[in-house]
């Protein structure tokens, strides 16, 4: 039977007009209150037809195997099914003559000429619902051209709604889903659904690291160039800057002092455990595209092989079983059975296990890829926190913040530079008071060399903490 809160989610869906945003923390059940409310439509109206969108083919499987239980057996799946256009013509031909299906493909198909051609001639739907999981992906120019405005009752999902730098974007899904930011149609936040023990609770130790002294060079004259594009009345760049953006950030996520840290990490953690740790995710630095990205669409770079492999032979030297995974890769369902069943004690991670994986039994994450997209470290930081009594107490997470070398730019003698890198230092550091404020030792955490820091810089922690504390009720 549905949870609590899931029921209130359908109630509130039904009184705003069967539309509406779902912003529920990862690991609270996004998947099965939309299955709940299909399954309820099913029951009071007789009917009950969907179209469900997802962004990967591995979060498609795991809403098969969810739909699947809940006894739908009329299921359209269009992933890695040659004949899923005869079959998708057929059935919208004849749609009047099912009480239920569900149509459950990704983004990409969804936006392919075929799939809108039928869509758009099949007129005004009452009965129809559109579920679009992880919704944020709708609210891309492609997405929001093919949306079916034909298609009345509309679910969307997500822990973050909103597009990181889009207002555009996350402006056209709140009109199309009838529901506005911050409460939208139903919220469950990540602190409520700790508080309810839905997720975990965990400590949290943020780490600063260093600059070599080459990369502190070449970060240093990245930063004099930048200067040319930066608007210290705004505290903003121009477009011209996104290049050299790039390639500082660069130098930041691939850090080498971070593969030092890491060894200290595991030591730590050993001392802590007793032993070899396992259960663990450690998220790597990205090579040379350091976009958000589809992980279904990516193929890895050599670049990108060179730095999961220093890592990795450090983990392997320290006796580790473990396994890397590069965006999307055909045998992931074995790996994390593997993973499961203790064959490997770490998942190394790049632009992956972001979105749809559940492994509730993953205890510790390592996140040595700095990130400054919040979708990207809530969706990490929710793999995490999933429950597994009575085994897992709680989840462990340490995070690497590059220091900025604000003592290294006396010489440079600009005082916007000195601006500006604290500007960069401060964006980072949402993400320590983000994940700060719900861990368990955050008084330790207030003592930490990251706050101590930002103390000096004039960033205020607490502040930034008060605003979490507010944003998340």
């Amino acid at each position: 039977s549905p949870r609590e809160y899931q029921v209130e989610a359908y109630h509130n869906w039904l009184k705003n007009n069967s539309k509406g945003l779902f912003a529920m923390a990862t690991g609270t059940g996004k998947t099965l209150t939309a299955i709940n409310i299909l399954e309820r439509e099913y029951k009071s109206k007789g009917i009950a037809q969907a179209i469900i969108l997802v962004p990967t083919k591995t979060l498609a499987y795991q809403w098969l195997e969810d739909l699947e239980k809940f006894n739908f057996t009329k299921i359209l799946f269009t992933v890695d099914n040659s004949k899923w256009y005869s079959e998708y013509s057929r059935l919208l031909r004849r749609i009047d003559n099912y009480n239920h299906f569900i149509i459950l493909t990704t983004y990409a198909t969804f936006n392919s000429e075929r799939f809108q051609t039928g869509l758009k001639e099949l007129g005004d739907r009452n009965n129809l619902i559109l579920v679009g999981d992880e919704v944020h992906n709708i609210g891309s120019p492609i997405s929001l051209q093919n949306l079916p405005h034909n298609i009345v009752k509309r679910i969307g999902l997500s822990a973050t709604p909103e597009r990181v730098y889009d207002e555009t974007g996350s402006n056209e899904i709140q009109e199309y889903f009838d529901s506005f930011s911050p409460e939208y149609t139903y919220r469950y936040s990540m602190k409520k659904a700790i508080e309810d023990e839905k997720l975990c609770s965990y400590d949290y130790y943020p780490r600063l690291v260093m600059l070599d002294d080459d990369e502190l060079d070449d970060y240093k004259e990245i930063s004099r160039k930048l200067m040319n594009y930066f608007d210290s009345a705004t505290g903003r760049f121009s477009e011209e800057a996104n290049n050299l953006l790039m390639l500082r950030k660069r130098i930041i996520h691939k850090a080498r002092r971070k593969r030092t840290l890491l060894d200290q990490i595991i030591n730590e953690l050993e001392q802590m455990k007793g032993g070899k740790i396992e259960y663990t995710f450690i998220y790597v630095p990205e090579g040379k595209d350091q976009r958000y990205i589809n992980e279904d669409s990516y193929t890895a770079t050599e670049e990108d092989e060179k730095v999961i492999n220093q890592y990795a032979d450090l983990l392997i030297e320290k006796g580790y079983d473990l396994y890397k995974f590069i965006g999307g890769l055909k045998n992931r369902e074995e790996v994390l059975e593997n993973f499961k069943q203790r064959k490997l004690q770490i998942l190394l991670a790049m632009k992956c296990l972001d979105e749809g994986v559940n492994v509730p039994r993953t205890e510790i994450g390592i996140f040595c890829s700095s990130t400054g997209n919040p979708r990207q470290f809530i969706q990490r930081r929710g793999r995490l926190l999933r429950t597994h009594f009575p085994e897992k107490q709680k989840a462990i997470i340490y995070d690497m913040i590059v220091a900025p070398p604000i003592a290294n730019l006396n010489n440079v003698n600009a005082d916007s530079l000195f601006q500006m890198e604290i500007n960069l230092f401060a964006s980072e550091v949402k993400r320590v008071a983000n994940f700060a404020y719900m861990a368990d030792n955050k008084e330790k955490i207030h003592d930490s060399e990251v706050f101590d820091l930002a103390n000096k810089l004039g960033v205020s922690m607490y502040q930034l903490i008060e605003e979490n504390i507010l944003s998340d009720g």
